[in-house]
């Protein structure tokens, strides 16, 4: 079972998500889709410095499988390039 938000600002030039495992369970793949960025417009990801593009975060989403075990749990900072 797991549960995450979002809040986007705005102007869609910042993004703070988080995702947390509440039950572990059998599923290995968890892919987080963010929703009401800009899908033109690159962001990065403040601790990783890796950048995504705003539909590649929309539509394919981003893989967090890691997150695996009961209290595994991320906060990411994406901003807009």
């Amino acid at each position: 079972f797991k549960c995450a938000w979002s809040l986007v600002s705005q102007d869609k030039t910042e993004v703070l998500a988080t995702a947390v495992i509440m039950r572990e369970n059998n599923e290995h793949l968890f892919f987080l889709k963010l929703k009401g960025l800009d899908k033109n417009k690159l962001y990065k990801c403040e601790a990783s410095g890796e950048v995504y593009s705003g539909a590649l975060l929309m539509n394919a989403g981003i893989n967090l499988s890691r997150l695996r075990f009961t209290g595994d749990s991320i906060t990411m900072h994406f901003v807009a390039q």
